[in-house]
């Protein structure tokens, strides 16, 4: 499972044409790609995917993946918030390829590669490593933060003083979230079948 990546950052322009490693097409990015500026005033005119290049100054930006700036891209199911997201910037439409993330693109062609799979929670890594886990997230995993001790956390309907006072929190919500494990064992002591 492959974090803070969409699926065309890494894979966009992997398996366009068929070929021995490419029995099918990848579902990258369609030929003639080129987002508005600004979906509301088409005259601004668009931009096209562009490659990230294979340099440290390219490699190092991160996409915004937080829960604020993933539901605002989403913007209710019309995904056209991604420039907003970003801060107006065009990093959503960088992309690598085989060149600058040669692993990655071995082991595409060696094992399976999913090119329509999302990730279970519009967020962040934390709530996504729960749910891989658990099928679901303590609500404050959404909220964590790596505040400095004394300052205030404030995320959704948590605020807290303080990184220590979140943590306990989070500590709490996340011992009384069973994972898979814990069912796994609970049936193991008691006999009973596993339960989803």
């Amino acid at each position: 499972m492959q974090e803070n990546h969409a699926y065309d950052n890494f894979f966009g322009t992997y398996c366009q044409l068929s070929g021995p490693y490419c029995p099918t097409t990848g579902n990258g990015f369609p030929n003639g790609t080129c987002v508005p500026y600004n979906t509301s005033n088409l005259s601004r005119g668009c931009f096209r995917p562009w490659p990230v290049h294979n340099d440290t100054a390219s490699q190092t930006q991160d996409i915004g993946h937080d829960w604020n700036q993933s539901h605002e891209a989403y913007d209710h199911g019309r995904m056209d918030g991604w420039f907003r997201a970003e801060g107006n910037s065009t990093r959503p439409l960088g992309y690598y390829n085989g060149s600058t993330i040669p692993t990655y693109w071995d082991w595409a062609e060696q094992y399976a590669l999913g090119d329509d799979f999302f990730s279970s929670d519009m967020s962040y890594s934390l709530p996504n490593h729960w749910s891989l886990v658990a099928g679901a997230a303590p609500n404050a995993s959404y909220y964590y933060d790596m505040y400095g001790p004394g300052k205030l956390v404030q995320r959704g309907n948590y605020t807290h003083t303080g990184l220590y006072s979140f943590q306990k929190v989070y500590l709490d919500e996340a011992n009384a979230t069973p994972t898979v494990f814990d069912q796994l064992l609970a049936a193991n002591e008691n006999g009973s079948p596993v339960t989803w």
